[in-house]
């Protein structure tokens, strides 16, 4: 039975004593590659994958699968499983194009989720020109998630004129600019517009996110830094994070002069969120230029960490003030709301979104005074499995995120955006855990001081 078969394979393509029995295991790999049984058809993708010669191997067998004008569904999620392994050997890069042709939707979808799921920018010469014709033929979420692993210079002019088209939803036309093949490049005045609107969209966070990521990246106008800027002090710390990173990295160092260096630093010193950062990101952030532009933030941040050290000593007070004051009913409010931006990350029930803890019986397990700790410094106490790791990849880039999944083919991460990525073995330099929340803190500065109380009240009634 499929179980029994799927049990054995496991087996004998991790231990393989007998090399006379390599081709054996092999030539059952590919006949059960396809099967129906998600089990067995799991662990003859991951025996086929550890194959020295997987490409010559395999190859054939997906241009045989491709001769077929509607390949069954089992055989179209086989190939975008080995497509997204293996887009870099020259056999299967070449059944990709053919997939990319293919008459039928759900092989050319799989062929585009398979790019998408590179890591980092991918050898897509070969790929280009089905891609434009397909771009060619209307711009789809899918195809601009494909676009965005390419960033080849030709599409450019459709994406802008994508994101430039107030018309198509906001959504598409984020994702356009995000496929442009110069993440530092100028920006359009349409493209800059969407995302500042994006960037202070308070129900949409992962819009939000991509979009902070976009501006913090992008060389902009000088019109288009003061527009920014003004926008940022009222952003959330995850937004303003986004481009004190950018800078730390020197990202984007070489379009700063003093002069604008002076005038992000006086954005940063009005910002209630400026002692949610880390001192070290901070300094290095603007690291590159005079002390004299440090010295426009430093007595805010000094005074921003100073209130951070009073935060800590109210917490009691807070706690108490909140089983006897909180209302829970407007506490229920103030999450759904999404004032407080819990509801980006945390779910209650069947609202909200689970990056982070579900929190629908978090009042069982959590006091008021560890609810308070919680929201004020979320790095104290980091829940079991929400550990944040970063990751440097092979092609220089960095990812981070929470681990969702590990296995055979790669490991699975929740970024801070929501999006969720799958980050290949082989394209993993090296992992650190981080003892940093994801969530930032400081998120009380977004709430009033009944609100906190009433968020606490509500929380704690949540059993």
């Amino acid at each position: 039975g499929p179980l029994q078969q799927a049990r054995l394979l496991r087996i004998l393509s991790q231990t393989r004593a007998k090399e006379m029995d390599y081709a054996v295991v092999i030539r059952f790999a590919v006949e059960k590659a396809d099967s129906t049984d998600v089990g067995l058809a799991t662990n003859a993708y991951l025996a086929l994958i550890r194959a020295p010669d997987i490409d010559s191997i395999l190859s054939p067998v997906l241009t045989g699968w491709l001769a077929e004008d509607a390949p069954t569904a089992a055989r179209v999620v086989a190939m975008e499983k080995f497509a997204s392994e293996l887009a870099g050997k020259p056999g299967v890069a070449h059944v990709l194009t053919a997939m990319l042709r293919h008459t039928s939707i759900p092989v050319r979808q799989a062929a585009l989720r398979a790019i998408a799921a590179q890591s980092g920018k991918v050898d897509a010469q070969e790929w280009n020109d089905p891609l434009s014709a397909l771009l060619a033929q209307g711009a789809s979420p899918l195809l601009l998630d494909a676009l965005a692993r390419v960033k080849d210079k030709r599409f450019d002019d459709a994406l802008n004129a994508v994101a430039a088209d107030t018309a198509k939803p906001s959504t598409l036309r984020l994702k356009a600019l995000l496929a442009l093949s110069g993440s530092g490049g100028g920006l359009s005045e349409p493209a800059f517009t969407l995302l500042t609107e994006l960037l202070v969209d308070l129900a949409s966070p992962g819009l939000r996110m991509d979009a902070a990521q976009r501006l913090a990246n992008t060389t902009l106008t000088d019109a288009q830094w003061d527009a920014y800027l003004a926008l940022l002090p009222a952003t959330g710390p995850l937004e303003q994070g986004e481009l004190l990173v950018a800078m730390a990295v020197g990202q984007n160092q070489q379009h700063i002069s003093a002069a604008l260096a002076k005038r992000i630093a006086a954005a940063f010193a009005k910002s209630p969120m400026l002692g949610t950062f880390r001192q070290d990101l901070v300094r290095k952030a603007f690291s590159f230029t005079s002390r004299d532009v440090y010295a426009i933030l430093e007595p805010a941040f000094t005074a921003a960490l100073a209130a951070n050290e009073a935060k800590k000593e109210r917490m009691d007070a807070v706690a108490q003030a909140a089983a006897q004051r909180g209302n829970p009913t407007a506490g229920r409010a103030v999450y759904e709301s999404g004032k407080g931006i819990c509801i980006a990350c945390h779910k209650v029930g069947n609202k909200g979104n689970e990056i982070g803890p579900n929190l629908s019986k978090i009042g069982g397990i959590r006091v008021e005074r560890e609810l308070v700790e919680s929201i004020l410094f979320p790095s104290n106490n980091i829940a079991r499995d929400y550990d944040l790791h970063s990751f440097q990849m092979t092609d220089g880039s960095s990812a981070l995120g929470l681990i969702k999944a590990r296995a055979a083919e790669g490991i699975t991460i929740t970024e801070a955006s929501g999006q969720v990525r799958l980050l290949p073995q082989e394209a993993i330099a090296a992992t650190t855990m981080l003892t940093t929340s994801l969530m930032p803190a400081g998120l009380d500065a977004l709430l009033g001081e009944q609100d906190l109380l009433d968020l606490v009240a509500y929380l704690r009634s949540l059993k």
